[in-house]
């Protein structure tokens, strides 16, 4: 096997020995260039002084920058002080490793935060609002009324009582997407039901299948509720369920919320819209559940669900 002497090339045989030790000089040097050890394949891969614009999510020690292209870098280093950035767009100067698809920080400014998300004047605005008064039931509640929507009862929302039998619809409002407006919300629903199977306060705070760890309570207008949380996720949007049960004048009731938004990173529409989170979620329900109040119903309903008159 012939081999090349790199540094005059000219052929020379295996084992050739010639002027002194010269072309073993060069051979062995070939060897070294030829045969050493690789080079670090990651050093090629660093980008360094780079300045990369993107969408910041996370919390600290795990926080990740997304680029307009969808590329998604961890992010190390100098990562201190950007909690307070979290959900906006901006720009770090820094290291990037194609490799472990990461972003050494070196350092970063804001470029872009979108506003905090505001509910819509038509539904913030209690004139606005219907009451409605239901004597039968004893509930009297108010909604908003909104392009698109109704209060009215009817057959397509579910309750999540713990029996089903008995339930019945006192109210449905359809919750459209521009109760608030320029945000990645999609909408949602909001349903009153009350079950007269249900006649004490232990079994009226239980619900359907649910997961213990998302059981909690809440007071809201001075009743109290027993909560049950849900959240599913998928196709780019988010929904969380939200199902409220209390027990007022020998009656159960359930205030039930589904609520929407989507995924704007799946969206690529980066930071340029505002996010709704659960705390804009709960701006919704109290609005619609501080509007709530019962009364000793004018007919007494009994464990079959048939109103007998309520004694004068």
């Amino acid at each position: 096997m012939a081999r090349y002497d790199l540094r005059v090339g000219v052929r020379t045989p295996r084992g050739l020995c010639c002027w002194g030790g010269a072309c073993l000089l060069v051979y062995t040097s070939a060897l070294a260039q030829a045969g050493g050890p690789p080079q670090d394949p990651s050093r090629s891969q660093k980008n360094e002084g780079l300045a990369v614009v993107g969408c910041l999510a996370g919390t600290l020690g795990a926080f990740d920058l997304s680029d307009s292209e969808g590329y998604v870098y961890r992010l190390t280093g100098r990562t201190s002080g950007l909690e307070k950035y979290a959900g906006d767009e901006i720009s770090v100067q820094g290291t990037k490793d194609e490799n472990t698809q990461s972003l050494e920080v070196k350092d970063f400014k804001e470029i872009f935060r979108a506003p905090e998300p505001r509910l819509s004047p038509s539904f913030s605005n209690r004139s606005n609002w219907g009451t409605h008064t239901n004597r039968k039931f004893g509930i009297q509640f108010a909604v908003p009324r909104l392009s698109n929507s109704t209060a009215a009862s009817g057959p397509d929302a579910q309750a999540n009582f713990a029996v089903e039998r008995g339930t019945v619809t006192l109210a449905q409002l359809d919750i459209p997407r521009d109760v608030y407006p320029d945000t990645n919300f999609i909408g949602g629903s909001f349903a009153i039901f009350v079950n007269p199977q249900i006649t004490n306060r232990q079994s009226c705070e239980q619900f359907g299948a649910f997961d213990p760890r998302s059981l909690s309570s809440r007071t809201i207008s001075g009743l109290r509720y027993a909560e049950l949380t849900v959240s599913d996720n998928g196709m780019g949007k988010f929904y969380s369920d939200y199902y409220f049960h209390t027990f007022q004048n020998n009656l159960c009731y359930e205030l039930s919320f589904k609520l929407g938004s989507y995924n704007t990173g799946m969206q690529n529409l980066g930071c340029t819209v505002s996010v709704v989170g659960e705390k804009d979620d709960v701006n919704v329900i109290e609005a619609l559940a501080g509007r709530i109040s019962f009364f000793r119903p004018a007919t007494e309903i009994t464990g079959g669900g048939k109103p007998n008159s309520v004694p004068k």
